[in-house]
């Protein structure tokens, strides 16, 4: 009976000692784990900020022979989006096929103005400013019904039309690409728009790191991905400031957006001067000297109807910055 007791006595020493290693074995696991996420996360960072740098792009050489850098202002694409011609008097249709056929366009179109422009004057640089609101999503209940696709299958649709025309841009001239990426106020997940977290909820500034790894061993292609609301870059000696085009606000006045703009701008300039500015997200081509506000991909909708915007057909914006700093050659890059 003795031998039992004590036998009983070593067994259950023996199920402490190994429920003791199991608990130790189940922490060590689970700290494993933690430290293999954290590696990873910690490479995810290292790999975000290779694309945050900012650029300068200078005149080739010391030739005095005239040159400039084309820009290509490409935002409200609004890839997702239904637009009923029955709700606007049929004066607009968008869809995933006609988004697919408008990105086309305006690669074609834009390929079409730097080979004009090349007539004049060497074009030696591109700057594709990918200014915001690719998608849709689900900002407002309405979207939820009404979207062709859900956020994330909208952010790969984006991706890949983004993408393609990042290639076109390659395959069909001989330039060098820097592509600016701003984050528009559409792609965030969170019910209002936050400041100096928003890169962090934003859909887009994840679609733009997706698009810059795509591209991360053609050398022909520079990435600039910045947390802020702004991006700067240094275009022969001028600043040129880049943004989705929120930072301000509109209430419907006379004068369109370009008191509120200026309002904003000269803010912006007492910390940090630009020479130009360039934004997106109002739906309205327009060139106000100082500014340049590009128009959209998604076109006239019954949101721009319901709050009597004025009628604007499909379009993107081109210029060009010349080696003497001039903003030459402003045109509309028409879609349809």
């Amino acid at each position: 009976m003795r031998k039992t007791n004590e036998k009983v006595s070593e067994d259950i020493q023996l199920h402490k000692i190994k429920g003791c290693k199991r608990e130790t074995d189940r922490k060590y696991m689970t700290l494993l784990k933690r430290i293999v996420k954290l590696e990873k996360e910690k490479e995810a960072i290292l790999h975000i900020k290779k694309y945050t740098k900012v650029g300068s792009i200078r005149a080739s050489g010391k030739t005095s022979a005239p040159e400039a850098t084309a820009f290509i202002m490409a935002s409200d694409w609004h890839v997702e989006e239904k637009v009923d011609p029955a709700t606007i008097n049929y004066v607009n249709k968008f869809n995933l096929k006609i988004a697919e056929k408008r990105v086309r366009n305006l690669m074609n179109n834009s390929v079409k103005l730097i080979e004009i422009a090349n007539r004049e004057i060497k074009v030696k640089h591109l700057v594709l400013s990918l200014l915001g609101d690719f998608i849709n999503n689900h900002i407002h209940e309405e979207m939820v019904e009404d979207n062709y696709l859900p956020p994330i299958e909208a952010c790969i649709f984006a991706t890949n039309l983004i993408s393609s025309s990042i290639r076109h841009l390659l395959d069909k001239t001989d330039l060098t690409l820097t592509v600016v990426c701003s984050s528009g106020n559409h792609a965030r997940i969170t019910p209002k728009k936050r400041a100096a977290t928003e890169s962090g909820h934003s859909l887009e500034y994840f679609m733009y790191h997706i698009v810059a790894d795509i591209f991360k061993d053609e050398k022909r292609v520079n990435f600039v991905i910045e947390k802020g609301m702004h991006t700067y870059l240094n275009v022969y000696n001028q600043v040129i400031r880049f943004s989705h085009g929120d930072g301000f606000r509109y209430a419907g006045g006379v004068s369109g957006i370009y008191v509120p703009a200026n309002k904003a701008i000269a803010q912006w300039n007492k910390v940090k001067k630009a020479n130009l500015d360039v934004i997106g997200h109002w739906h309205q081509q327009r060139d106000a000297g100082n500014f340049l506000c590009n128009g959209s991909l998604v076109g006239y909708n019954a949101y721009a109807l319901s709050i009597k915007a004025d009628y604007e057909e499909p379009k993107q914006c081109f210029f060009m910055i010349d080696s003497k700093g001039r903003k030459i050659n402003v045109t509309p890059i028409f879609l349809e």
